[in-house]
């Protein structure tokens, strides 16, 4: 592992990979773990289990995980949660869910559990999971982890995570009571599963209590048979319930065992976590049909960029019908069949291992079929052979707020306990160094795909990225852009230049064009500063309306000289805001949208005599070659005179001033520098998946063009003074003098 240890350079993906493979460090500290669990359940009348039984639930090896990818993972769960709030996906879901479930009394699922496969793109989700079971052993075993051959791999996040775990377990329970109680707290908890006792997830049942005991709320582990329900009070041994932590995977409590408390919480005498209703909105299996339907999720109101990561994300999944038989049994390799009441490994089947009898049992019932996602490998020794095991990642989370990572060590067609040397095991995170991050950014910022940053890091570093790693990279602009979107501005601005450009951006599954708003300003200072950048369906005076409001909204009260295009209904949107700023009508626009009415036999003879128009030295001289123009040419293309006529106060404003003045103002050009810079980085691209795609590869430009932007346009003392004259006051209190 020397390697491992001094190659610096190999970071992240293919350094996660690589101690996958080669690092078989046993970091578990047993002994340490052994005295944690027996420190918690020294109260307990039930001694921890034996060290076969501990040996089976705990890898004694870790898995290491690039940070990108849980970045990547949690936001995946975000597109999940932001689904889960659609109405018609609600509807939908609950459509063919048992009938307990259209019951919301308000909590939402305590210890929701992701699973999810790592391969050489994106995360892809696997399953959802409402009771996942593991997560108080995962922060013991957490707790008890040596270093590996590499420093310690126990993230500064996932110290925080297991140092404040205990607090937000409580909050967790308090905040699901408080969901459909009146009351702060609830005074006993009960933790119920069938026959507790003999559940291999029995020491965690009895970590869970120890945890909320010691938080101040009375817990105790029942069995449903010890509950009674009577006058409207649910009890246990004559003593009241009023929570029900659930770990039975009887999820509509269709069982005639489980009738005492199906009744007590249909009349809300209990809250009840995880409960039917969070069953049938996040974990039943045929959901994932829809979840992998992003056409179907956006049309019902989800945005551009949950879907796109959900479409990265969920294998296509499928419910399985004898009418697809043939085409099931065709491509069955590449599939996963799952039953849609089913939950761990029970009843799946990898599509590759099935026999014909075992198809046509999975045709009989409800089942579905999802795309085959290969599980990342974990090299491990066991009795000095290297040997190789799957590993499934699951994300703990409450309210969609991550509580704690973990791996699973198994082999086989699904998880399981029973394979030596595996277990849960503790996620280390490999990441990128913040100066390789820059430089991806720097390579996305000049425009380059994501293929090309992957070639160019291999190339220069030896470093194998995936399109998941450099997305969570430059997804990290997005926060960055919208607090950059809504910082304040200066009060005033002598100079902005307001233009825009259109893009293709897929929307409900087709590609549709977009305007892009860009507004550049010239500060008191002669700096250029790009103002903000807005996304519209379409270019019109109505959305440079709101473009200007928001800019009034953050601190600009005065514009001296606005410098625009010819678009209809444009000058009286800007003085509707700012009543005072002088309108310039770009010349360049009016040349181009007058010459397309000139027939082209006359277009250079023509453009010759306007040119003695905007070219004059002076005003009187411009009117007057324009007076010239008109008789000479007004006859034939009269719509054209008539436009220069109609616009001419505010296509002349410029003659009032000095050539250095005039020069930057009579054309929109400053800014159409900008998109031209716009336009290197976005060449190659024919559309964009979503607006943030869009949005953070133009922002990634702004950063690089705004480098050069540090010193004051030139002349500008001598334009600030001419400014300060024909502005009388205006700029006063803004400029030292």
């Amino acid at each position: 592992m020397e390697s491992l240890i001094n190659n610096k350079n190999k970071t992240n993906d293919n350094l996660a990979n690589q101690l996958n493979q080669e690092c078989y460090c046993r970091t578990l500290d047993r002994k340490a773990l052994n005295n944690s669990l027996q420190d918690q359940l020294v109260n307990t009348r039930d001694n921890p289990l034996g060290a076969n039984e501990l040996n089976k639930l705990f890898s004694a090896t870790p898995v290491f995980v690039p940070k990108t990818e849980i970045e990547a993972m949690v936001r995946i769960i975000a597109a999940i949660e932001s689904t889960a709030r659609l109405p018609s996906y609600q509807q939908q879901v609950l459509s063919w869910a048992p009938n307990i479930a259209a019951f919301d009394p308000g909590p939402i699922g305590a210890f929701m559990g992701y699973d999810f496969h790592l391969g050489s793109d994106d995360p892809k989700l696997i399953e959802i999971n409402t009771n996942a079971g593991g997560a108080f052993l995962n922060v013991a075993l957490a707790r008890a982890q040596k270093h590996c051959c590499r420093p310690s791999e126990q993230s500064v996040a996932t110290t925080k995570m297991l140092d404040g775990f205990e607090e937000a377990v409580a909050n967790m329970f308090i905040q699901e009571w408080q969901r459909q109680s009146a009351t702060s707290m609830p005074n006993r908890i009960a933790i119920v599963d069938i026959e507790p006792k003999s559940q291999f997830m029995y020491l965690e049942f009895q970590l869970a209590c120890q945890l909320l005991q010691a938080k101040g709320i009375d817990t105790v582990i029942l069995d449903p048979s010890e509950l009674n329900y009577a006058d409207g009070v649910l009890t246990a041994h004559s003593k009241p319930i009023d929570m029900i932590y659930n770990r039975l995977v009887d999820f509509a409590f269709e069982n005639p065992n489980h009738a005492v408390l199906k009744s007590a919480y249909l009349e809300g005498a209990v809250v009840v976590t995880p409960n039917p209703h969070a069953h049938a909105i996040f974990a039943n299996k045929r959901n994932l049909t829809l979840l992998s339907d992003t056409q179907t999720l956006q049309s019902w109101g989800l945005g551009d960029d949950d879907a796109e990561y959900l479409k990265k994300s969920v294998p296509t999944t499928r419910m399985v019908t004898k009418e697809d038989a043939a085409e099931l049994w065709r491509t069955r390799r590449q599939l996963f069949f799952k039953p849609v009441a089913g939950y761990g490994s029970k009843g799946v089947y990898r599509g590759s291992k099935i026999t014909r009898r075992v198809f046509e049992t999975i045709l009989d019932e409800s089942y579905i079929a999802q795309t085959f996602i290969p599980a990342t490998e974990r090299s491990i020794k066991i009795d000095d052979v290297v040997t190789t095991r799957k590993v499934d990642i699951r994300l703990y989370t409450y309210a969609g707020q991550l509580l704690l990572t973990a791996g699973r060590i198994y082999q086989g067609q699904a998880t399981n306990f029973r394979t030596p040397g595996g277990g849960f095991a503790p996620v280390f995170q490999t990441h990128l160094t913040d100066d390789l991050e820059r430089k991806i950014i720097a390579l996305f910022a000049l425009g380059n795909s994501y293929q090309d940053i992957r070639m160019h890091i291999e190339d220069m570093y030896g470093i194998e990225l995936s399109n998941g790693t450099l997305n969570a990279v430059t997804d990290k602009l997005i926060p960055e852009l919208q607090a950059w979107r809504e910082r304040d501005l200066d009060a005033i601005y002598p100079i902005v230049w307001l233009d825009a450009i259109h893009y293709k951006i897929k929307e409900n599954g087709r590609f549709v064009s977009k305007a892009v708003y860009t507004i550049l300003g010239l500060n008191v200072e002669g700096k250029k500063e790009l103002l903000g950048l807005y996304l519209s369906d379409a270019e019109g005076a109505h959305h440079w309306l709101s473009v200007l409001t928001d800019l009034h909204n953050r601190g600009v009260k005065d514009i001296l000289i606005a410098c625009v295009d010819g678009l209809k209904g444009f000058p009286e949107a800007i003085q509707s805001i700012y009543p005072q700023t002088e309108i310039q009508h770009c010349i360049i626009h009016q040349i181009r949208n007058s010459i397309k009415y000139v027939a082209s036999k006359n277009q250079k003879a023509f453009m010759a005599d306007l040119k003695c128009v905007y070219k004059a030295a002076t005003l009187n001289a411009a009117e007057t070659a324009l007076d010239e123009l008109e008789v000479k040419w007004g006859e034939k293309y009269p719509v054209v005179i008539k436009s220069w006529r109609t616009k001419w106060e505010t296509l002349s404003a410029y003659f009032k001033y000095p050539d250095y003045i005039r020069t930057a103002i009579y054309t929109t050009n400053a800014v159409e520098a900008v998109h031209r810079q716009f336009r290197k980085l976005t060449k190659t691209k024919g559309g964009f998946p979503n607006e943030n795609s869009l949005l953070k590869l133009l922002y990634a430009g702004i950063l690089k063009a705004s480098e050069r932007w540090t010193h004051p346009v030139q002349n500008w003392n001598l334009t600030l003074s001419q400014l300060s004259i024909h502005f009388e006051g205006r700029l006063d209190a803004h400029i030292d003098l």
